[in-house]
Protein backbone atom coordinates (compact mmCIF):
# COMPACT_ATOMS: atom_id res chain seq x y z
CA UNK A 1 0.00 0.00 0.00
CA UNK A 2 1.37 3.20 -0.96
CA UNK A 3 2.32 5.62 2.37
CA UNK A 4 0.08 8.22 3.70
CA UNK A 5 0.85 11.71 3.61
CA UNK A 6 2.84 13.70 5.98
CA UNK A 7 0.08 15.50 7.60
CA UNK A 8 0.38 19.45 7.15
CA UNK A 9 2.92 20.63 10.21
CA UNK A 10 0.52 23.64 11.55
CA UNK A 11 2.36 25.94 14.72
CA UNK A 12 6.17 25.81 15.36
CA UNK A 13 7.79 22.74 16.12
CA UNK A 14 8.70 23.87 19.91
CA UNK A 15 11.72 20.72 19.68
CA UNK A 16 13.75 22.18 16.77
CA UNK A 17 12.45 25.98 16.40
CA UNK A 18 12.09 24.98 12.58
CA UNK A 19 8.45 24.57 12.16
CA UNK A 20 7.62 27.65 10.15
CA UNK A 21 10.50 26.39 7.73
CA UNK A 22 9.03 22.95 7.26
CA UNK A 23 5.58 24.03 6.74
CA UNK A 24 7.13 26.91 4.10
CA UNK A 25 8.56 23.46 2.89
CA UNK A 26 5.85 21.35 2.50
CA UNK A 27 3.55 24.20 1.25
CA UNK A 28 6.10 24.72 -1.84
CA UNK A 29 4.98 21.23 -2.92
CA UNK A 30 2.22 21.41 -4.90
CA UNK A 31 1.48 17.66 -6.43
CA UNK A 32 -1.34 15.34 -6.63
CA UNK A 33 1.08 12.67 -5.65
CA UNK A 34 0.84 11.93 -1.95
CA UNK A 35 4.62 12.51 -0.29
CA UNK A 36 5.47 12.20 3.16
CA UNK A 37 9.01 13.83 5.14
CA UNK A 38 10.70 12.14 7.79
CA UNK A 39 12.87 13.88 9.71
CA UNK A 40 15.86 12.36 11.81
CA UNK A 41 15.28 14.07 14.86
CA UNK A 42 11.01 13.32 14.20
CA UNK A 43 9.57 11.45 17.27
CA UNK A 44 7.94 9.29 17.47
CA UNK A 45 7.48 8.15 14.24
CA UNK A 46 12.06 7.48 13.32
CA UNK A 47 13.25 6.24 10.19
CA UNK A 48 16.37 4.17 10.16
CA UNK A 49 18.15 7.04 8.09
CA UNK A 50 21.26 4.54 7.29
CA UNK A 51 19.08 1.56 6.31
CA UNK A 52 17.21 3.77 4.22
CA UNK A 53 19.94 5.07 2.17
CA UNK A 54 21.22 1.92 2.11
CA UNK A 55 17.85 0.42 0.41
CA UNK A 56 17.51 3.63 -1.78
CA UNK A 57 21.07 2.73 -3.36
CA UNK A 58 22.14 5.83 -2.26
CA UNK A 59 25.22 4.71 -0.21
CA UNK A 60 26.31 1.07 1.01
CA UNK A 61 25.73 0.27 4.50
CA UNK A 62 28.74 -1.44 6.92
CA UNK A 63 27.47 -3.54 9.57
CA UNK A 64 31.16 -4.20 10.63
CA UNK A 65 31.60 -0.55 11.39
CA UNK A 66 27.89 0.64 11.08
CA UNK A 67 28.74 3.73 8.81
CA UNK A 68 27.52 4.37 5.19
CA UNK A 69 29.89 4.31 2.52
CA UNK A 70 28.92 6.76 -0.48
CA UNK A 71 30.58 5.62 -3.81
CA UNK A 72 31.79 9.54 -4.02
CA UNK A 73 31.61 11.25 -0.69
CA UNK A 74 32.95 8.29 1.45
CA UNK A 75 32.12 8.38 5.20
CA UNK A 76 31.64 12.11 4.97
CA UNK A 77 27.64 12.39 4.50
CA UNK A 78 25.17 12.48 6.98
CA UNK A 79 21.15 12.13 6.77
CA UNK A 80 18.59 14.52 8.16
CA UNK A 81 15.23 13.40 5.95
CA UNK A 82 14.13 11.27 4.09
CA UNK A 83 10.69 11.61 1.40
CA UNK A 84 8.81 9.05 0.74
CA UNK A 85 6.91 9.31 -2.87
CA UNK A 86 3.58 7.44 -2.99
CA UNK A 87 3.50 4.37 -4.81
CA UNK A 88 1.38 2.00 -5.72
CA UNK A 89 3.59 -0.95 -4.29
CA UNK A 90 6.20 -1.71 -1.63
CA UNK A 91 9.22 -0.16 -1.92
CA UNK A 92 11.71 -2.29 -4.03
CA UNK A 93 15.05 -2.14 -2.38
CA UNK A 94 18.19 -1.10 -5.22
CA UNK A 95 21.34 -2.74 -5.14
CA UNK A 96 24.87 -1.01 -4.23
CA UNK A 97 28.08 -2.13 -3.76
CA UNK A 98 30.65 -1.84 -1.17
CA UNK A 99 33.33 0.53 -2.74
CA UNK A 100 35.61 0.12 -0.32
CA UNK A 101 38.77 -2.65 -0.86
CA UNK A 102 38.94 -5.55 2.08
CA UNK A 103 41.86 -3.12 3.41
CA UNK A 104 39.63 -0.19 4.30
CA UNK A 105 37.01 -2.77 5.64
CA UNK A 106 39.50 -4.48 7.97
CA UNK A 107 41.08 -1.12 8.79
CA UNK A 108 37.36 0.43 9.50
CA UNK A 109 35.98 -2.71 11.97
CA UNK A 110 40.08 -2.64 13.62
CA UNK A 111 39.32 1.27 14.21
CA UNK A 112 35.69 0.38 15.66
CA UNK A 113 37.23 -2.18 17.79
CA UNK A 114 40.04 0.56 19.39
CA UNK A 115 37.62 2.90 19.99
CA UNK A 116 35.19 0.61 21.82
CA UNK A 117 38.10 -0.89 24.30
CA UNK A 118 37.61 2.60 26.20
CA UNK A 119 34.80 2.97 28.48
CA UNK A 120 35.34 6.82 28.62
CA UNK A 121 34.54 7.02 24.48
CA UNK A 122 33.04 10.22 25.00
CA UNK A 123 36.31 12.03 25.76
CA UNK A 124 38.06 10.40 23.10
CA UNK A 125 36.62 11.56 20.45
CA UNK A 126 39.23 11.48 17.55
CA UNK A 127 39.04 7.86 17.81
CA UNK A 128 35.53 7.34 16.26
CA UNK A 129 36.77 9.78 13.67
CA UNK A 130 40.01 7.58 13.15
CA UNK A 131 36.95 4.73 11.84
CA UNK A 132 35.91 7.63 9.38
CA UNK A 133 39.21 8.26 8.18
CA UNK A 134 40.34 4.06 7.70
CA UNK A 135 38.21 4.70 4.81
CA UNK A 136 39.99 6.44 1.51
CA UNK A 137 36.92 6.41 -0.64
CA UNK A 138 35.72 10.46 -0.17
CA UNK A 139 38.64 11.32 1.53
CA UNK A 140 38.42 14.26 -0.49
CA UNK A 141 35.23 15.53 1.50
CA UNK A 142 36.58 14.88 4.59
CA UNK A 143 34.88 17.34 6.95
CA UNK A 144 36.95 20.07 8.36
CA UNK A 145 38.59 20.37 11.78
CA UNK A 146 35.36 22.73 12.52
CA UNK A 147 32.89 20.67 11.28
CA UNK A 148 34.67 17.78 13.38
CA UNK A 149 34.83 19.34 16.58
CA UNK A 150 31.39 20.49 16.18
CA UNK A 151 29.89 17.46 15.55
CA UNK A 152 32.08 15.10 17.89
CA UNK A 153 33.48 17.12 20.93
CA UNK A 154 31.20 16.77 24.04
CA UNK A 155 32.28 20.16 25.11
CA UNK A 156 29.35 22.63 25.36
CA UNK A 157 31.50 26.01 25.83
CA UNK A 158 32.79 25.03 22.32
CA UNK A 159 29.29 24.08 20.78
CA UNK A 160 28.39 27.56 21.71
CA UNK A 161 31.07 29.20 20.94
CA UNK A 162 30.66 28.02 16.91
CA UNK A 163 26.94 29.04 16.93
CA UNK A 164 27.50 32.33 18.32
CA UNK A 165 30.05 32.59 15.78
CA UNK A 166 27.60 31.30 12.93
CA UNK A 167 24.80 33.49 14.00
CA UNK A 168 27.26 36.50 13.71
CA UNK A 169 28.57 34.99 10.41
CA UNK A 170 25.03 34.46 8.25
Amino acid sequence: PAPAPAPAASGSDERSGEGSTRKQHERSLTTAVPYAVFYSHDQPVSVHMQQAAHTSGLAFKCDKCYLNIHPVYGTWIAFRAVVVIGRESALEAQSIEDPRTELEVERMASELRRAMERPDHRSHWRRWVRIRDACEVGRAHRYTEQQLQFHYDPDVRRLLAELDYTSYSI
